[in-house]
């Protein structure tokens, strides 16, 4: 006894911290889809800003590059496609060459400030004094633009359009259009113009030192107005670091050169590199000059050049070299913390930053993974058992399955022995099992899911941690033809392409085998939800469905539709191919939305126990579909219940001409007893609605003697009772989905994807059609039902009920939001994937009543453990004494 209570009390402790280890699952997570970056700049503290591939201007935290700080869509604005950084980065000047306005956005937040309206089309955009900007037009117009108000005034007019150079001095700035010279004071007033400028072909004017095109090298005066040409001994591919210093580089070093006293250029120090030289590049931030090198073999050199611009003394230069993988094809100086760093990405946005103090990589900059699903098809799946677990399994029932326990014993010293030999070779080898990690490790809980699907650009189905976002595998294999459809198929999958079925490994892509089809089909998805044999898999081609290599000992039943039509379709037992049997369509309408309820879908509670004591049962018909079509001669929206089996209407009703409804925003949604449809209304007023039609069986419930009840829907049957209710919903809506949970006894939540990039929960209790509106609520009302609460027409926004409160999500009409149960039946997952975010997080519609909470006070806990055992232990002897001094009472 003593030694049992001893393991109960140890199992409790266990118990409880396992439990607590719902603290180290990761509640939500975000990642932006931004594509390829076209062109950008890195400013302050490591951030990026340009523009992507997807006709978007984004700024990216280098530090966490699979979050977009701010993003702005592009596609109200005409064709931009360059941008120009005011000196100080506070400010982006976006331009189009075919659009005569510059758009002005703030880099710290994205917020579009003004349109400046030009001449003509920038042509050039540089700094001036840090004020403002000077921008050359596509007419010739020289315009000033100020910074702080958008004021712009015309600086100089050419007689035609020319390229300039600019520079500037000591409050001053200087223009070199051809053999013109314009000096322009902070005022942006033109102070002098000179028309015989001796230089032809300027290439690089700064600090008053120009070099042209064929490499001849000219120097202003203080004044920049008489200028001297500089004997260079004809070297070539000159660069200008400031008024007195030059560079080039050869093979493998970098030359520095000096203007002396005589005008002519000396070499001041010659840098010379362990390997060829991709490329230099000369960068100068705050008072720090700095010249990187990059060399074939992936070192970066960075040559800190600032005091031996000052002292002319080779020593002072400071080297720091840097070695990466790749050769990434842009770098910047950026500062942080007070060090200055050297960031090196590419336009993938992936990279490295270094401390320029030591070298040192300080962070790897890794893109998220900008996979995306074609069509936007995305399947959420459990994670399967690695292999691994899969082989101790077998391993268990191997042993077990003999019936003589010594054959059993000597398989588990075998097994035991062959682990050990595996472990000692691991350990000694360090080699990590690349099976081991290729694999996905079953989830204990449940919360980690596979979002898989097809990505086009790289023509693989690819599987997404839903926990991380992370990549979990990739198909490596090639797929002919273009994709049709993805499904789960006993624990794997089945992906259906134009040349035929392949079937995939879902622990790591791999391909088990390929069916070729004779035929291009259509679509593709299971008999039933179960993973069994006894699931068929279902090809559409048209208006014909078949079984994939074999039949089905039952009749199967399916739903098509097109434009008009609803039809049904039936497989007989024995039969591999299917016929009609049932159409229905309405003259003169158009089919919006069809929905079904999930096959994945559980329901635990059959009624609703009303206070009288009486059961008001539900409708759980799995046969019936919802239909909502659209009235083309009245433009009226029009909803119809049907039984996909025999195709009989079971109800319908039809929503007043007066309401002007858009058509696009329809979303149809249904589960256990109940349809939800939402949709927006143009007038007589602009309002986003939830239309809720609950489903009842009073007739023919259970509790009625009723010889022609129907339990189980075989075949067709009437609704007894039904109630419907609209509500308004204060943002539009974009998308909608229903929550699910393992044994369907927490309550659902509705999931909406909504036009301002919020993925809210709405507990399905406050969208109940029964909630009554005519009338006071008595207290048998609140018995009758769950959360009963007067009907109020308006569905608050709760902040609390933002799921991704933190993250800002870009909501197209056609994302997917996923649900999926965990192996908590409080907590489901929902993920919401499209071309832009991709984002999980679970919800708990009953709050986590099987979960201890993260305020759950476990110390006092295992401390009245603790305190309780040793008053155990402490009087044991007492009541051992007790019950021995007990024997020896004189019974006589």
């Amino acid at each position: 006894m003593r030694f049992a209570s001893l393991w109960t009390i140890a199992l409790a402790l266990v118990t409880v911290s396992a439990v607590l280890l719902e603290d180290a699952f990761s509640k939500e997570a975000i990642q932006h889809i931004y594509g390829t970056l076209k062109s950008y700049s890195v400013i302050k503290a490591n951030k990026a800003i340009g523009f992507n591939d997807r006709s978007q201007f984004i700024s990216i935290q280098l530090d966490n590059p699979n979050y977009l700080e701010w993003s702005v869509e592009l596609s109200s604005f005409p064709a931009l496609n360059d941008f120009h950084l005011a000196q100080n980065h506070n400010l982006a000047y976006l331009s189009s060459s075919e659009q005569a306005s510059l758009y002005l956005f703030e880099t710290a937040s994205g917020v579009y400030v003004r349109e400046i309206k030009l001449v003509s089309p920038p042509v050039k955009v540089v700094d001036f004094l840090n004020r403002g900007l000077l921008v050359l037009t596509s007419n010739g117009v020289l315009q000033y633009v100020k910074h702080e108000s958008g004021e712009v005034k015309t600086v100089y007019d050419f007689d035609q359009p020319t390229t300039i150079l600019f520079d500037s001095r000591d409050g001053f700035g200087s223009v070199i259009a051809g053999k013109l010279l314009l000096k322009i004071n902070a005022l942006a007033e033109v102070v002098s113009v000179s028309e015989s400028l001796p230089i032809i072909n300027a290439k690089l004017f700064k600090d008053g030192v120009v070099v042209t095109g064929n490499d001849a090298v000219y120097k202003f005066d203080e004044n920049g107005t008489d200028v001297v040409e500089i004997t260079t001994g004809k070297v070539l591919n000159l660069d200008i670091i400031n008024n007195n210093y030059l560079y080039t580089f050869t093979n493998d070093s970098v030359i520095l050169y000096s203007i002396s006293a005589k005008n002519n250029l000396e070499v001041s120090e010659t840098l010379t590199t362990s390997s060829e030289i991709v490329n230099v590049s000369y960068e100068n931030f705050g008072l720090n000059d700095f010249i990187i090198v990059t060399t074939k073999n992936g070192r970066k050199s960075v040559y800190d050049l600032t005091d031996f611009l000052v002292l002319d003394e080779p020593s002072s230069i400071k080297i720091v070299d840097t070695k990466v993988e790749q050769l990434y094809t842009d770098d910047f100086i950026t500062v942080f913390n007070g060090n200055y760093q050297l960031v090196s990405i590419g336009p993938d946005v992936n990279g490295k930053i270094f401390d320029l103090s030591n070298g040192h990589l300080v962070k790897n900059v890794v893109s998220v993974n900008q996979f995306v699903s074609v069509n936007s098809k995305y399947l959420i799946i459990d994670k399967p058992e690695s292999q691994q677990t899969l082989n101790e399994f077998h391993h268990l029932l191997e042993d077990a399955n003999t019936g003589f326990i010594v054959t059993n014993w000597l398989l588990r010293v075998k097994r035991h022995l062959s682990e050990l030999g595996k472990y000692v070779v691991s350990f000694f080898a360090k080699v990590e099992d690349t099976e081991t990690i290729n694999a996905v490790e079953g989830d204990e809980f449940g919360f980690g899911k596979l979002i898989i699907f097809f990505e086009d650009s790289a023509k693989a189905i690819i599987a997404l941690n839903s926990v991380d976002g992370t990549l979990v595998w990739k198909s490596t294999a090639v797929f002919d033809g273009s994709f049709v459809e993805l499904i789960t198929y006993q624990d794997n999958l089945v992906a259906l392409f134009s040349s035929g079925l392949y079937f995939i490994n879902s622990r790591d892509g791999s391909v088990l085998s390929f069916e070729q089809l004779g035929e291009e089909y259509s679509g593709l998805f299971k008999s039933s939800s179960n993973e069994e044999d006894s699931s068929k898999i279902i090809l559409k081609k048209e208006n014909q469905f078949s079984i994939f290599n074999g039949t089905d000992e039952n009749d199967l039943f399916f739903v098509d539709n097109d434009d008009t039509t609803v039809s049904g379709f039936k497989i007989s037992a024995g039969d591999s191919s299917s016929f009609g049997t049932w159409k229905f369509s309405k003259s003169n309408e158009k089919i919006i939305s069809l929905a079904s309820k999930p096959f994945s879908t559980t329901t635990s509670s059959l009624g609703i126990s009303l206070a009288n004591k009486d059961v008001l049962y539900k409708y759980l018909n799995p046969n019936v579909i919802s239909v909502l079509t659209k009235d083309n001669e009245n433009e009226q929206l029009k909803f119809y219940l049907l039984d996909a089996v025999t195709g009989n209407l079971l109800h319908s009703f039809e929503h007043k001409r007066e309401e002007v409804v858009d058509f696009s925003s329809i979303n149809l949604i249904m589960d256990d007893n109940w349809i939800i449809y939402s949709y927006f209304v143009i007038a007589p007023s602009l309002e986003q609605r939830f239309n809720v039609i609950d489903l009842f069986d009073t007739e023919k419930s259970l509790k009625k003697d009723n010889a022609n009840s129907v339990s189980e829907f075989s075949h067709n049957s009437t609704i007894d009772s039904y109630s419907i209710k609209s509500f308004i919903f204060p943002e539009r809506i974009y998308g909608m989905s229903s929550t699910q949970s393992l044994y369907g006894i927490t309550l659902k939540s509705i999931i909406v994807a909504t036009e301002n990039g919020a993925l809210i929960e709405i507990p399905k209790h406050l969208l109940n059609s029964r909630r009554i509106d005519d009338r006071e609520l008595t207290q048998a009302d609140f018995q009758s039902d769950f959360k009963m609460i007067p009907y109020e027409p308006v569905i608050a926004r709760n902040a609390f009920q933002i799921l991704n409160h933190k993250h800002q999500l870009k909501v197209t009409k056609d994302g997917n939001i996923l649900t999926r149960p965990t192996h908590f039946e409080s907590t489901s997952v929902v993920c919401y994937y499209n071309d832009f975010n991709q984002f999980c997080t679970t919800v708990q519609p009953s709050s986590s009543f099987d979960l201890l909470s993260r305020g759950f006070d476990s110390v006092k806990l295992l401390i009245t453990i603790a305190i309780l055992f040793a008053v155990y232990l402490g009087s044991k002897p007492f009541v051992y004494n007790k019950k021995l001094n007990a024997q020896w009472i004189d019974r006589a």
